[in-house]
């Protein structure tokens, strides 16, 4: 598990992997932490984090991982089920 914070968002963003678990990883990520789910938007709450909603507010693991969505953000093996299709990985 990675911090949701300010440096990781850009730390994330800029990152450059052809690893598919660390690509899908950095999707959810930045999908729950940028503006309108948008990857090539700015983070929630700006980069100066003054609004009520901050880089965090829309990013929860647990609810990520009861979903099936991002048991990849424990570090351990991948079982679970998107959308119909069963996935079963090791990290």
């Amino acid at each position: 598990d990675q911090p949701v914070t300010l440096d990781n968002f850009y730390k994330l963003k800029e990152e450059v992997t052809s690893d598919k678990l660390r690509c899908a990883y950095k999707a959810i990520f930045l999908n729950r932490t940028t503006f309108s789910g948008i990857l090539k938007s700015g983070p929630i709450g700006g980069k100066d984090q003054n609004s009520k909603y901050t880089v965090d507010c829309r990013y929860n693991a647990g609810k990520l991982k009861k979903k099936g969505i991002a048991q990849y953000i424990t570090g351990l093996a991948i079982v679970g089920s998107f959308k119909g299709f069963d996935v079963v990985t090791d990290v």
